[in-house]
């Protein structure tokens, strides 16, 4: 994948943890005996599995019910979730039995540091994962991953010791108001298609918090979620494409020049 001209772009992002996925019908005929059998589809790379409880289906819907949804109900046994975590400890795959993402986090679990590979390091690793389950599903199925939810989750961890004034960092707090100490601020804003359709959603979840060393954050979660043109991967992976230049661009709207500063902006 080649970078888009144009996108905002910084040196020294503040981005803590990246996650990209998509979801689907469950396929026919998987069972948790062969959660193994999709684990060595990735083993040489992620030789580390840990089993998670499963989450509910997700939808972001419009019209009258505007709420993204979580649907509880399963049909059939309840399948448990899988993280194949790399030996680096900053990938994760995660996958259950109608899901399948990829995470890259900054911190291991030895809380040790890495370096953002960029949006297009982890996409292409994406890519190869998907497509490997897909062919999975097509020989357990006869049939293609069928995606119904796809979805680009930014967590950033805004580090404000230098300046513990959010309005320093967030356009969108004013600062003729006063300073403030603590706050919460979220929003939802619909996107839309070329033909004016609803296809997703842009959702932003903002707080202050403290890290592990008790420096003062501004944590800013950025989520587009929504459902691709079709059911195809190669369709999921466009939305993913697209959900990306939102996410990317909304963070550069919303957040200062003077932060771009700190974060040494390119472009």
């Amino acid at each position: 994948m080649i970078r888009p001209a144009g996108l905002p772009s910084f040196q020294a992002p503040p981005l803590n943890e990246m996650a990209i996925g998509v979801q689907f019908m469950p396929c026919r005929g998987y069972n948790s005996l062969m959660a193994t059998d999709v684990w060595n589809l990735f083993r040489n790379e992620y030789p580390t599995a840990q089993e998670q409880p499963s989450t509910p289906p997700n939808f972001e819907l419009f019209g009258p019910v505007s709420q993204p949804m979580n649907f509880g109900f399963i049909q059939g046994p309840v399948l448990n979730r899988f993280f194949f975590v790399s030996k680096s400890g900053d990938d994760v795959i995660q996958f259950q039995s109608d899901k399948l993402f990829h995470n890259w986090r900054r911190f291991d679990q030895n809380m040790q540091a890495h370096t953002y590979p960029h949006f297009e390091t982890t996409f292409d690793k994406y890519f190869k994962e998907l497509n490997l389950l897909n062919d999975f599903f097509i020989k357990i199925q006869g049939d293609p991953i069928s995606v119904n939810q796809a979805e680009v989750t930014y967590v950033n961890h805004i580090d404000i010791s230098t300046n513990p004034d959010p309005s320093a960092w967030l356009r969108y707090l004013n600062p003729e108001a006063g300073k403030v100490d603590d706050f919460i601020g979220n929003f939802r804003r619909i996107l839309y298609s070329l033909d004016g359709k609803p296809e997703g959603r842009i959702i932003c979840e903002s707080n202050s918090a403290t890290d592990h060393q008790g420096r003062q954050l501004i944590v800013m979660t950025l989520i587009v979620r929504g459902a691709p043109k079709g059911t195809s991967v190669s369709q999921a992976l466009e939305f993913l494409r697209k959900s990306r230049e939102t996410v990317v661009t909304t963070f550069a709207e919303l957040t200062t020049d003077s932060a771009h500063k700190v974060w040494e902006r390119t472009q």
